[in-house]
């Protein structure tokens, strides 16, 4: 992935903290699923009208957020007493964030699935009808007069949203969303582990692949398959490309640009060094398997190593459980392609497209 600003702001215009990093990544992680084909790296991190930086933050935020909620059993404000014997009330650091998400933007991009926190804070937030409602950011502040206080509404929320994640349904849903993800970074990892056996001076070059802004309604999710699994065919069959020994791959989606696949082919730098990839040979083969709907990134060469691939794993997977593409029985979003056997350098001849 090219390297993106991590000067993101929240929707106060504040930086996020230090502490924040690990969901700025994700964040950022996101966001590369709707850069533009034809903006090379430094250039505005997306153009697509599905996302911004800012609602893909709110999702990342709330879905932590709702981590924590399910860990804790702090109210969403306190009443606190001073040493003078006077009663106020006081926002948790709980409270304190939910009143600032409760003003965050809720939007999902098209295709996609957020993750089962999310879904839950937007149910409660919907059911209660408080997303409407006037918090001024004090406890004491009526929203409606001698009904409720800032406070009362956001108890209310606060445990409705404890009372959901402590049901038997969302655990079951966000272990197994979590186990999924894990899937996906085991199969990847797995095979980057076992080449860099054979192939000490492992490397890995992205290409990302997409269609043509034109024709985003005449592609379905089978064609996608039916486009790349010709795709891995010509490449492993082309004498001049380079003999790549393995491939893992990912499908992501946008408005503008249908499904779009980042493939990661592996290759032996001792046979294959990163100057003799010819990138432009991949990307011909794209536009003849997609009949000439197919459009390429404007990616750079990019070689990662293996450390670097192993970090890339983790954080893409991570990424899925916050936002992943509706899952699909016949066309699974993630593949790799076969390991190699340990006791010689064969590899498997069957399906190289193989999925899990």
């Amino acid at each position: 992935m090219a390297k993106q600003s991590s000067n993101i702001e929240n929707t106060k215009g504040g930086r996020w903290p230090a502490a924040e990093k690990v969901e700025t990544e994700i964040v950022l992680r996101l966001l590369g699923d709707y850069r533009s084909p034809f903006v090379c790296s430094g250039g505005p991190v997306t153009t697509s009208r599905d996302a911004s930086p800012e609602g893909l933050q709110s999702i990342v935020r709330i879905e932590n957020f709702m981590n924590r909620v399910s860990k804790s059993d702090q109210t969403a404000v306190v009443l606190d007493k001073s040493s003078s014997g006077i009663s106020s009330r006081k926002y948790t650091p709980l409270g304190k964030e939910l009143h600032q998400l409760l003003a965050y933007p809720r939007f999902i991009p098209p295709q996609l699935q957020p993750g089962e926190g999310f879904k839950l804070f937007n149910a409660v937030v919907q059911t209660l009808n408080v997303s409407q409602a006037a918090f001024a950011g004090n406890p004491m502040h009526a929203v409606c007069p001698s009904v409720f206080f800032d406070s009362d509404s956001l108890n209310a929320v606060m445990a409705r949203l404890q009372k959901g994640t402590r049901c038997k349904h969302f655990k079951r849903a966000q272990e197994q969303r979590k186990t999924e993800a894990q899937l996906i970074a085991n199969s990847q990892t797995r095979l980057v582990d076992r080449l860099h056996e054979f192939h000490p001076n492992l490397f890995g070059t992205y290409v990302e692949l997409m269609y043509d802004p034109e024709s985003v309604h005449d592609v379905t999710l089978a064609d996608s398959s039916q486009h790349l699994e010709r795709l891995i065919e010509l490449i492993k069959d082309d004498p001049l490309l380079g003999k790549a020994v393995g491939h893992f791959w990912s499908r992501s989606y946008s408005s503008e640009y249908s499904y779009r696949i980042r493939l990661c082919l592996l290759f032996d730098e001792r046979v294959v060094p990163i100057r003799f990839v010819n990138y432009g040979r991949i990307y011909k083969y794209w536009v003849e398997c997609t009949q000439g709907l197919g459009v390429v990134s404007a990616l750079p060469f990019n070689s990662w190593s293996k450390k670097a691939l192993l970090m890339d794993i983790h954080f893409s997977a991570k990424k899925t459980r916050y936002l992943r593409l509706i899952p699909s029985n016949s066309h699974p979003h993630f593949g790799v392609s076969d390991l190699p056997h340990r006791k010689s350098l064969k590899y498997a001849t069957d399906h190289l497209t193989r999925r899990f």
